[in-house]
C-alpha cells in the first residue's frame, strides 16, 4: 500500500502544477483485476485512496462511484470520511455485449475468441445513476454529487437536480451528436424552470387535456 499511496501523490502533483481545477478520482471502472472496480468496491480502500488525495493537494477533487455494489452510500460516506469534496454518480454498469447464435461472445479476440465484461453508460444506466444520487444525497445531506449517466436532455438532466445533484456531467449524449447539445440543455433547463414558477401549472402532469371528438352522428370521448 506504501508504493500505492506514492504513486497515487506523484500523479496528483503532476496534476496540480498543470493547473487542473476538478480532479475527479475514478475510484472505479472496468474488469480489471484488482484494479478500478475492485477498489470501488471496497470502502476501506475508496476512503484510503480519497485520504491520500486529500494529503496531496489542495484543488477540489470528486470520487466516482461504481454502481457496481450492494448498497453505493456506504462507498460514498468513506469517501466522505475521506474528505472528498464530493462524489461522482455513477460510473459505468459491468455487462456483457452480447452473444452470437451459436454462443460465442461478440466482440471478441485473438485465436480463443475471448471477451470480458465492460461498462455500459447512456441511456440504459440513467434509472440507476438516478437512484444512486437520490440515495446518497439522502444519506448525506450536503454532501455535492456530480451527476451522471445518462442525461440525453434537459429533462432528463432537471431529474438528477432535483434529485440531489449539484452538477451534471454530460459524455455519451455529446459522443453521439456534439457540444452544441449543451445549448440546448441550458435553454431545456431554463425553460422547465420557468414552467415551475407558473402557478396555473403546479398540476399539470406534461399532457393536454383529452379533445372530445365529435362526428354528425355521435359524440364520444
Amino acid at each position: 500500500m506504501g508504493l500505492a499511496c506514492g504513486q497515487v501523490r506523484f500523479v496528483l502533483y503532476g496534476r496540480e502544477r498543470n493547473g487542473t481545477g476538478l480532479w475527479t478520482g475514478k475510484i472505479c471502472g472496468m474488469g480489471e483485476r484488482g484494479m478500478g472496480l475492485a477498489c470501488g468496491q471496497d470502502p476501506e480502500l475508496v476512503r484510503n485512496i480519497c485520504r491520500w488525495v486529500r494529503e496531496a493537494v489542495k484543488i477540489p477533487f470528486f470520487a466516482k462511484l461504481t454502481p457496481n455494489v450492494t448498497k453505493i452510500t456506504d462507498i460514498a460516506k468513506a469517501a466522505h470520511e475521506g474528505h472528498a469534496d464530493g462524489v461522482t454518480a455513477t460510473n459505468t454498469v459491468s455487462g456483457l455485449m452480447g452473444l452470437k447464435g451459436n454462443g460465442a461472445a461478440w466482440p471478441s479476440i485473438g485465436k480463443e475468441k475471448r471477451t470480458t465484461y465492460g461498462g455500459v453508460s447512456g441511456n440504459a444506466i440513467r434509472p440507476i445513476a438516478l437512484r444512486a444520487v437520490t440515495a446518497v444525497a439522502k444519506a448525506i445531506p450536503g454532501f455535492p454529487i456530480l451527476a451522471t449517466g445518462g442525461i440525453d436532455s434537459a429533462e432528463a438532466g432537471l431529474q438528477f437536480l432535483q434529485g440531489g445533484a449539484s452538477v451534471l456531467q454530460v459524455c455519451s449524449a455529446i459522443q453521439n451528436q456534439d457540444f452544441t447539445l449543451i445549448d440546448d440543455y441550458i435553454t431545456g433547463l431554463k425553460t422547465l424552470l420557468y414552467l415551475n414558477s407558473i402557478d396555473e401549472l403546479h398540476d399539470w402532469d406534461g399532457q393536454s387535456p383529452p379533445t372530445i371528438k365529435t362526428s354528425t352522428r355521435k359524440t364520444c370521448t
